[in-house]
């Protein structure tokens, strides 16, 4: 994985253990404190603290009204501060336009992503909905990684979201010395059986925009390229398609590497297809062998290491 400062994320300050909440309390969460640090530039935001509700203060909820879903007092319907995170939301999208994901606090009014309670006027539970800051932020940056805390416990919601902060990353690399066809070839070059693991229909897509490149605006071109490959990343990889891939692999070794460490390699393979071992031990053969294979194209494929193992609870087998 590459090496310099750490990835610029945004997060719900009360994960990271700020007494920010209406209570006066915090949500700290040990993951995101003792791991994610390590890997990541945390910017910390609580949207209610930032528009000046106070710590503490009166608590607030989602109401379904005639005019949408506000943002209320739970004792006080009259204090509606939707109007102020909605704004404060916008122009948060601004400051923080390069970060490459963003964690938010589960069922918070503000910051819910997803399954906030929802009310309506006379205190019925009607259903769930997305808080207003989240909503406001995500639709703003529609490109960016989002997540909440509670999903990044379930593996695969934790895998998708790096795999797609680490891409994104990727791409802010390779473009920063401004978007080329030759920059764009390069991108692509590089997260090749990273995305055919995902899709063989959205690589031959991506491969397809690629080669148009100089035929439209690159710009535009581009964009459409991240935007596709990213919502493809969204979609878990299955263990037939890293079969697929990983057999892709083994073919860069014919000649290099002797025959029995081969049928090693194959071995392992068919292991893991097999779901007796776990995708890693391939993969940590082929990492151990890339010495003996001089091939630039195979070290540099993100698919080998699509993010730090470590995020993900574990080191490679």
């Amino acid at each position: 994985m590459e090496s310099g400062k750490k990835i610029k994320m945004g997060i719900s300050s009360c994960l990271l253990g700020e007494p920010v909440r209406y209570d006066g309390g915090h949500k700290r969460d040990d993951y995101i404190t003792d791991t994610l640090t390590q890997h990541f530039d945390l910017i910390g935001v609580c949207p209610e603290v930032a528009i000046g509700l106070g710590v503490p203060r009166p608590p607030v909820q989602l109401v379904e009204t005639r005019t949408g879903t506000r943002v209320m007092g739970v004792d006080d319907p009259t204090n509606d501060v939707t109007t102020r995170l909605s704004r404060f939301a916008s122009r948060t999208s601004v400051e923080l336009a390069d970060m490459c994901g963003y964690i938010f606090k589960s069922g918070s009014p503000s910051c819910g992503l997803q399954a906030v309670p929802l009310y309506a006027q006379d205190g019925r539970r009607l259903g769930s909905s997305s808080g207003v800051y989240a909503r406001v932020l995500s639709a703003a940056l529609p490109l960016i990684p989002m997540e909440q805390e509670d999903r990044l416990a379930d593996p695969l919601a934790r895998e998708s979201f790096f795999e797609r902060v680490y891409a994104l990353h990727r791409w802010n690399q390779q473009m920063a010395t401004g978007l080329t066809a030759a920059s764009l070839v390069a991108y692509h070059s590089r997260l090749k059986y990273q995305v055919m693991a995902h899709s063989q229909v959205v690589y031959r897509k991506l491969g397809r925009l690629v080669a148009a490149a100089g035929e439209t605006d690159l710009r535009v071109r581009a964009d459409e390229y991240l935007s596709t490959l990213l919502d493809a990343l969204k979609t878990p990889a299955s263990r037939g398609a890293h079969t697929n891939v990983l057999q892709h692999l083994a073919g860069y070794f014919r000649g290099c590497v002797r025959d029995e460490s081969r049928l090693e390699l194959n071995m392992l393979i068919d292991r893991y297809h097999r779901g007796e071992v776990r995708l890693s031990v391939p993969l940590d053969w082929i990492r151990r062998h890339l010495a003996h294979c001089a091939n630039l194209s195979l070290y540099q494929q993100s698919y080998l290491e699509p993010y730090p193992p470590q995020l993900l609870g574990h080191t490679p087998a």
